[in-house]
């Protein structure tokens, strides 16, 4: 019988393809997104997947995404609220203050996505800033930090900082050890300000701003100026006289770029973003920026201005260009040039492809660059990037990443070589370089670990088989554990849901979008580690929502799972036909878990959806059976952000909350939701992500935030900080856990902006598992007025915890109550009480102990 389900699972995939493979070869993909009269995808009207430039990933859904996990508050978190954030991560116990022997997280890549077998034609992640210092490229990444390379290498230069969202930088032409990063992404994610290393970016120093900008579009010194440096940001136009130590805001408004003329560094330009203040369009400085004059001349538009991108001809600086957004829509309203600084413009825009913005991505694709020693030679990048040799009478474009052009979409900076002829393009696949004037690219220097995943998977039975869907980077894997990487779906789209077939583990399934029609996102399938693609979406209901989810279970034959507005589907046939799970629900559908449990029985699925209203939030259903709303006991007023079922108990499960509600993060339940109990604990007030728990050791628990990861080992009572070997800003999208038959237990985990880590857990490394009573020494001391005091439990215990004062008096009681073996912390605070000696007692069954401890004031 057994022989006969295996014969099964590799039949049926091949007969299925025989049937339909006339349609799957023979139909246009441009009739994708037709519904019937139910509203539903049929697979046979569009079932050739679609791999051409055309389809590709949307801005606006990171917008959408992010803005789903702050629910309520904005995608853009504030820089107050932030730094609010990180002044409470670093008041949390860290694992080092518990073990010395860390094995900590290890990045797997990828460091470039190759396209096709030669590994020369391959992607990363979106790039925003670029520089060149004595022949060496850093590159800043939109939430991957800033890098540098060995010229084999990619080196991180920001993981200790407090944001991985690098807007831009300068480095000093003098001293390459001074660097000057502004984070924060324009319109996208808010930084934390500007930073300034004076060590090559070992250590950093946040520097004041005054009224600090939430995102950074240029940051340059001036030329051949090693103290004055040039800010164009969000708000407004600052510079600073003293090598990045104090700025002076000289134009209040949302500066979108600066240059500054080689020859003459008193004229400068900006291109300013109107945003409703009236002040839109292109200003000149004739005393190095401290006085502005708005270009009202001849060519030029000075209404409607949107996005302003600048560039001059450094050889010929009063040959300047500027593309120009149009502000009420961000549509393109024109690629204009001046040969007389700004005197007289004409209009140069590229005719062919339609609008060069994507038709209203002004806000978020801007780009232009002009040749150092030609003026006549530029590129301008929007979605695809286009080339003119002859001063914008005639554009070349550069429209698809699977060609030898090397060029991924989305562009965001242009930067030229002294030589007119080395420039370097930065997009949302990377970097592209061409040493032939812009004519032809290559990215096999493309190796930096910048991938912004929304979900992965890792294969059942291999767990070197690691597959993921990223933003607008598709879908990619690797099948060696992350030594290379493949892009399994040639197109800038965005990547979403991803499964492995659990019996099978060359099927794989995915989302992908941005689909126009009906149903944004595709259900596709492959059966070759992503050679061959078929679309798989029929029966399911329309929908345009971003990144929906697909998730299998072993049962026979292998059941699927998706979301799509306000329905969960299934099927048990490989994706061919979908069904919809259960009735409709209220609200759509954010996400959704399955706990399958064959020993007992029993399946259960929990499905959250886009919605605070109380009775109308999460949904369970046991075995098929009709969804009943469990979410009496969770905070109301948020939304659910994930829910995991515990792997080995059907009963018990983790909800995660939504937003910056202070307190308000985690919840479990012992009854199927029933009723819901608070176990956020000691957690910093950061943005939850996904979490799980460890199949043997119930009472651990691995959480991953927008802010790194951290660990509880009494089920929640007490967490520390658990992000050995990972930047500290990471943003971790989805965790999975892997034990093998070996009893080795690793946890998975996909960043947004910093790829894929593994982290392997040995037993002998885990402070929760302490084979004895422990009572550490309190932290910091001496101290003033509150210190940390942390002791462990191997068994349950009644326990008593007490401070006494030097003539043996009580001060007080900080625990007398039983509790379960784990790790515990607890606060002491000493501001009402006088400098001196005081000693720590704790009880616990015959375990006794005391430390002293100092308060000094």
């Amino acid at each position: 019988m057994k022989k006969f389900k295996n014969f099964l699972y590799i039949f049926f995939p091949v007969l299925v393809i025989l049937v339909f493979g006339f349609y799957f070869f023979n139909i246009s993909p441009e009739s994708s997104g037709s519904s019937n009269n139910d509203e539903t995808f049929d697979v046979l009207k569009t079932t050739k997947v679609k791999k051409s430039q055309e389809l590709r990933g949307s801005p606006g859904f990171q917008k959408e995404y992010f803005g789903k996990t702050h629910y309520p508050q904005s995608s853009d978190l504030g820089q107050e609220q932030i730094l609010q954030m990180w002044d409470e991560i670093e008041k949390m116990p860290n694992e080092k203050d518990f073990n010395t022997n860390i094995v900590p997280w290890r990045p797997l890549g990828p460091n470039g996505s190759a396209i096709d077998s030669t590994g020369v034609r391959k992607y990363t992640g979106r790039v925003l800033d670029l520089k060149i210092t004595n022949g060496n490229l850093k590159v800043a990444s939109a939430s991957g930090g800033l890098w540098a390379s060995n010229g084999s290498d990619p080196i991180p230069m920001t993981d200790n900082l407090s944001s991985l969202a690098i807007g831009s930088f300068a480095i000093n032409p003098g001293d390459s050890n001074i660097i000057i990063v502004g984070t924060g992404e324009p319109n996208v994610l808010a930084g934390t300000g500007l930073h300034r290393s004076t060590n090559g970016g070992l250590n950093w120093t946040r520097i004041s701003m005054g009224n600090t900008p939430r995102g950074f579009f240029r940051i340059m010194y001036a030329p051949n100026s090693q103290t004055v440096l040039h800010a164009a940001t969000t708000n407004g136009y600052y510079r600073s006289d003293n090598n990045g130590l104090n700025w002076t805001r000289y134009f209040e408004a949302e500066v979108s770029d600066v240059i500054v003329n080689p020859l003459d560094p008193n004229i400068a330009h900006i291109g300013v973003w109107d945003k409703g203040t009236g002040k839109g369009g292109i200003y000149k400085s004739t005393n190095a920026g401290t006085n502005w004059t708005k270009l009202t001349t001849q060519g030029l538009p000075t209404s409607n201005v949107g996005r302003v991108s600048l560039a001059l001809c450094k050889n010929v600086p009063n040959n300047i260009w500027a593309l120009i957004g149009k502000n009420d829509n961000n549509f393109l309203l024109g690629v204009y040039k001046t040969a007389s600084d700004g005197v007289l413009w004409t209009s140069v825009s590229p005719t062919q492809g339609g609008d060069i913005l994507g038709g209203g991505f002004g806000w978020y694709v801007h780009a232009i660059g002009v040749s150092a020693t030609n003026p006549q030679v530029a590129l301008v990048g929007g979605i695809w990037l286009y080339h003119t040799t002859n001063g914008g009478v005639n554009w070349f474009q550069h429209t698809d990443i699977t060609t030898a052009k090397n060029l991924h979409a989305d562009q965001h900076e242009v930067l030229w070589g002294a030589n007119g002829q080395d420039v370097w393009v930065a997009n949302d696949g990377g970097v592209s370089y061409s040493n032939d004037g812009g004519e032809s690219f290559t990215t096999q220097d493309n190796f930096y670990p910048i991938t912004q995943y929304a979900n992965f998977d890792v294969a059942p039975s291999n767990r070197d088989y690691i597959f993921g869907g990223s933003r607008d980077n598709a879908i990619t894997g690797t099948t060696n554990g992350g030594n290379t990487w493949i892009y399994a779906y040639p197109s800038a789209a965005d990547g979403g849901g991803i499964a492995f077939d659990p019996f099978n583990n060359i099927i794989l399934y995915a989302t992908l979008g941005n689909y126009g029609g009906a149903l944004a996102f595709h259900r596709i399938r492959t059966m070759d580690f992503g050679k061959t693609w078929i679309d798989v979406s029929s029966g399911i209901g329309a929908s345009r929502e971003e990144y929906p989810k697909i998730r299998a279970i072993p049962t026979s034959p292998t059941t699927l799972f998706t979301n799509s507005w306000t329905g969960l589907y299934k099927t048990e046939n490989f994706g061919m036909n979908w069904t919809l799970y259960d009735a409709a629900l209220p609200f759509k559908v954010y996400d959704f878990s399955i706990g399958h449990y064959p020993s007992e029985g029993k399946t259960i699925v929990y499905v959250w959806l886009e919605s605070a209203e109380n009775g109308k939030r999460l949904y369970i259903s046991t075995n098929n059976g009709p969804f009943v709303e469990r979410s009496t006991g969770l905070e109301p007023g948020l939304w659910v952000k994930s829910v995991i079922p515990h792997p080995t108990n059907p009963t018990y499960a983790y909800a995660l909350m939504t937003g910056t509600e202070a307190g308000k993060k985690i919840y479990k339940t012992k009854n199927l939701g029933l009723t819901w109990t608070n176990i956020t604990g000691n957690l910093p007030n950061v943005v939850m992500s996904h979490l799980v728990t460890h199949p043997k050791t119930v009472n651990n628990l691995y959480l991953g935030t927008e802010m790194g990861c951290y660990k509880s080992t009494n089920h929640g009572f007490n967490w520390f900080r658990w992000n050995e070997g990972m930047p500290e800003a990471a943003i971790v999208t989805e965790m999975k856990p892997v034990m093998t038959d070996m009893n080795e237990f690793f946890i998975y985990t996909s960043t947004y902006g910093r790829g894929i880590f593994r982290r392997e857990e040995p037993p002998q490394n885990n402070p929760g598992e302490e084979t004895m009573f422990q009572l550490f020494q309190n932290y910091p001391n001496p101290f003033n007025p509150v210190t940390q005091i942390t002791f462990t439990l191997p068994v349950e215990s009644k326990v008593t915890l007490k401070v006494y004062d030097v003539t043996g008096r009580l001060v007080t009681t900080l625990v007398n109550e039983t509790r379960l073996s784990g790790l515990y912390t607890e606060d002491f605070n000493g501001a009402n009480l006088s400098s001196g000696v005081y000693f720590l007692t704790i009880q616990a069954g015959d375990f006794k102990d005391t430390k002293r401890m100092m308060l000094i004031k």
